[in-house]
């Protein structure tokens, strides 16, 4: 069953932004950086960030290991983090 979103790169996203919001591409990509940038430290300040109207991220500790990518089935090995 495939999903019901669609999966879009940061670079085409940071575009899409940029279009809709009718200013540069650069501009955006500091903004959008930054955004992210603030989640993250958020995330690993307190595991569990909520923005009411986007949505909840939150962060886990993950082994070392092998995984399986979802969207090519390839293996591949990962540190810890």
């Amino acid at each position: 069953m495939k999903p019901d979103y669609e999966k879009v790169p940061i670079k085409q996203f940071r575009r899409m932004v940029a279009k809709r919001a009718k200013v540069n591409i650069p501009e955006t990509e500091r903004v959008i950086d930054a955004f992210w940038s603030l989640i993250h430290d958020a995330m690993v300040a307190k595991r569990r960030v909520c923005i009411p109207g986007i949505g909840e991220f939150y962060a886990s500790p993950v082994g070392g290991g092998k995984i399986i990518r979802g969207y090519d089935g390839e293996m591949y090995l990962t540190k810890p983090k």
